[in-house]
């Protein structure tokens, strides 16, 4: 385009420049909508010598009522007498009504042209009207008022006048739109300086990025915002790139819709929309876009406005919004606000459920409550201090208990404007609480009465003894029970150790589920992992089917590790990580189990010793070593003789139990018991078969001679084959020496130069194992 023609396109502005010049100074300095509009007409009427101009807005989708936002001129009272409508069903349309309804420029030139006047032609002949032209203002392609412009003489509006005032029309409707954003908090700048540049060619000065696209798209001027909006330089810029270059791909479709529709369906395309723009450093910014057509060419101008900032302010204010309408509705309670008058504001959807329907406006004592007068509990005085209220209280409405927080809400000027209440139903809480309650009273009768009776027991589960150690291990046991910790037993061969950590089982929550001993110095080096752990089907040659470890069938219960000790350090570190809820895997498995099972240990070993010298984790050992339990041997503890003789001979023989003279009492009180309750208990098995007292030491090895024992002798009457007769003979044999060696098994076992694990499988397999 020549600069010719350009200059020739500007010089047809001069014949409003009046006007237009004055509307552009409302438009940068008029700070809100009615202002601006009164001004504009106003301006339009003093500096146009027109009688009278005003602007409606449509209002009502139903009756198609109209608002008048502002007029001017000397005759005001014009309105009064019609009615304005922009309904399609009308029978006496007025030009701003048809402007509304269709969108498009309504001129009447000569009011009284047919002579067939309808009520608003005859009120405006009346008054001296000649001519009115009505101009819709149109915002994302929906009219959303008109500005009407009358005039004295017919024939007022050449369609040079029309072009202009569109275009003033239009940017109106951007004026209005500005000030729209900057009443929302958004920081935009005034669009509206790009009409500066249109009325008076001076396009540099907008305080706009302002650009002149040709009909190819190509920019053909580009001021210097524009420059520093997008990062690249004029030279770059003009006749090089297209205006679509620095639109983000989103918007590019749109947009070049806009761009067509412009220049071959004029009307179609909106004005005043939102883009985003991608600058040369490829940063993404949105922008309020203001596009116009230059009269006569297919050139438009278009300024951008930055509003990055607002819209980065609007998204996150929505984000934030969300989140908390998130979180207030799926909170698991109740929430109410209130004002001080405690007229509710607001109400969560627990809050309307519980109430049976929103209660906005309604008092909330008597809503929630069915208080005639404000709850007692709600503090004013703390709350219009600043301070919360935290109560637990019983809805009298219907007997629930509730946990309720009162806040303050302060308002701008920092008094309390109203207050938010969070309310949770505890009421189960409530019960439980209570149980427990009554539970520890029962505990506490029980532990009394259990404490009160402890000096004169004598036999706690199947464990026998009323000495003072004995006491103490009984209340050890109470204690262990009512806990989950881990437990160690101390104690000699055969001083009981299963038997208490059965009684502790018996006597704790896990009563109900599985007790599992496992004796770790009997299990094979080889298999202990799939014994602890189990293994899937598959995992080995002969793994033929899933099979449960130990955690597995202890899960819930309680696992009794008998000789602890004698478990290796590898398989020390991996029971360590099972039972620190680290889990476990079965052998082939791939999926991790968290058991959830007490240990109970045992030993007859000193694990402090092990521990110094390598044979035992010192994390392994503070694991199972929190409650410690000692029992004593029978020796220290030999005023428990009696209770046990009677015990054992009851039990071996309840049909008659043979006499204990004061000579055998005599000689068993004076005897040590190294292999303690364990050999007490095969003393009195072979005193009831034999009526005689032996004890173990007094066996000597000359017994084990198959021609010196009869008990052993093989004769014709009592043979039955090799087999046979060769077992009896090892079961002899392996009796006779655990008796020589106090029932110590790896003392028999080394004296037997067999392993201790084949000794155990020997004793079980010849039931020797009490």
């Amino acid at each position: 385009m020549s600069k010719n023609h350009l200059m020739k396109e500007l010089g047809k502005m001069n014949r409003f420049i009046k006007i237009l010049s004055r509307c552009k100074n409302a438009f940068i300095h008029e700070k809100n909508e009615t202002s601006l509009l009164d001004e504009i007409c106003k301006i339009i009427v003093e500096a146009g010598n027109f009688p009278f101009v005003w602007v409606a807005f449509a209002e009502d989708d139903e009756k198609k009522s109209v608002q008048v936002k502002s007029k001017y001129g000397y005759e005001e009272e014009y309105l009064d007498s019609i009615i304005v409508s922009w309904a399609d069903t009308t029978d006496n349309p007025t030009p701003a009504g048809l402007a509304i309804r269709t969108g498009k420029v309504c001129n009447i030139p000569d009011i009284d042209a047919d002579g067939n006047l309808n009520s608003w032609q005859y009120e405006a002949i009346m008054r001296g009207f000649g001519s009115v032209v009505a101009f819709p203002l149109i915002a994302d392609e929906k009219p959303f008022g008109a500005i009407s412009i009358y005039a004295g003489d017919a024939h007022a509006f050449d369609q040079d006048k029309i072009d202009l005032l569109t275009e003033l029309a239009n940017d109106i409707t951007s004026g209005i739109l500005n000030l729209k954003f900057q009443a929302e908090g958004a920081q935009i700048k005034d669009v509206l300086k790009e009409t500066e540049a249109r009325y008076s060619g001076v396009l540099e000065n907008t305080g706009t990025g302002t650009i002149l696209i040709e009909n190819d798209g190509t920019i053909s001027f580009a001021n210097s915002t524009f420059e520093t909006t997008t990062e690249y330089s004029k030279e770059e810029l003009i006749d090089r790139m297209r205006w679509s270059d620095v639109i983000h791909t989103d918007d590019q479709a749109r947009m070049q819709r806009y761009h067509y529709w412009r220049r071959h369906e004029p009307g179609r395309a909106p004005d005043v929309y939102e883009c985003k723009m991608v600058t040369k450093s490829r940063k993404v910014k949105n922008m309020l876009m203001k596009v116009g057509m230059i009269k006569g060419t297919q050139i438009s101008i278009a300024s951008f406005m930055d509003i990055t900032y607002a819209k980065l302010a609007e998204d996150r204010l929505k984000q934030r919004e969300s989140q908390l309408r998130a979180i207030i509705e799926n909170f698991d309670g109740m929430i109410y606000i209130r004002d001080m008058d405690y007229r509710i504001e607001f109400m969560n959807k627990p809050m309307i459920e519980f109430n049976g329907g929103d209660a906005n406006g309604k008092l909330c004592h008597k809503i929630i409550y069915n208080f005639d007068s404000p709850c007692p509990w709600c503090e004013t005085a703390l709350l219009l201090n600043g301070d919360p209220v935290k109560k637990v209280v019983k809805c009298p409405k219907d007997g629930r208990w509730h946990d309720l927080f009162i806040s303050p809400i302060h308002g701008s000027d920092g008094t309390v404007s109203r207050t938010q209440a969070i309310i949770r139903d505890i009421t189960e809480q409530k019960m439980a609480e209570e149980a427990l309650r009554e539970r520890e009273k029962d505990l506490l009768k029980e532990n009394y009465r259990l404490k009160s009776t402890m000096k004169d027991r004598y036999k706690f589960g199947d464990i026998v003894g009323k000495s003072q150690a004995m006491q103490t291990v009984y209340e050890l046991i109470l204690k262990s029970a009512a806990s989950d910790a881990h437990i160690i037993i101390y104690g000699e061969s055969g001083t009981g150790k299963e038997l208490v950590a059965r009684a502790i089982h018996d006597a704790g929550n896990r009563a109900n589920q599985n007790f599992v001993p496992v004796n770790c110095g009997a299990i094979n080096e080889n298999i202990i992992e799939s014994e602890f752990f189990g293994y899937k089907k598959g995992a080995f040659t002969g793994a033929d089917r899933d099979h449960e470890g130990f955690l597995d069938k202890a899960d819930g219960g309680t696992l009794f590790l008998d000789e602890i000790g004698e478990i290796g350090l590898n398989m020390q570190v991996k029971l360590l990580r099972a039972i620190d809820e680290g889990g476990f895997t079965p052998v082939g498995g791939n999926q991790v189990k968290q058991p959830n099972l007490r240990i109970i240990a045992a030993t007859n070993r000193d694990l402090v010793e092990h521990v110094k010298k390598n044979r035992m984790r010192e994390d392994f050992f503070y694991r199972i070593h929190i409650i410690p339990i000692y029992l004593k041997p029978l020796r220290e503890r030999k005023e428990d003789l009696p209770l046990l003789i009677e015990h054992f001979l009851t039990k071996f023989s309840p049909e008659k139990v043979p006499p204990i003279t004061g000579k055998t009492l005599e000689a068993m009180t004076n005897y040590d018991w190294p292999g303690n309750v364990r050999e007490l208990q095969n003393t009195l098995r072979r005193f009831i078969s034999l009526n005689e007292l032996n004890f173990s030491n007094n066996f000597s090895p000359a017994l084990v001679s198959q021609s010196e024992d009869p008990s052993i002798k093989i004769t014709r009457s009592t043979f039955t084959d090799l087999r046979t007769a060769t077992e009896e003979f090892e079961k002899k044999v392996i009796t006779d020496i655990l008796q020589q060696c106090q029932w110590h098994r790896e003392r028999a076992a080394e004296k037997l130069k067999i392993h201790r694990k084949t000794l155990f499988a020997k004793m079980k397999k010849y039931q020797l194992i009490s």
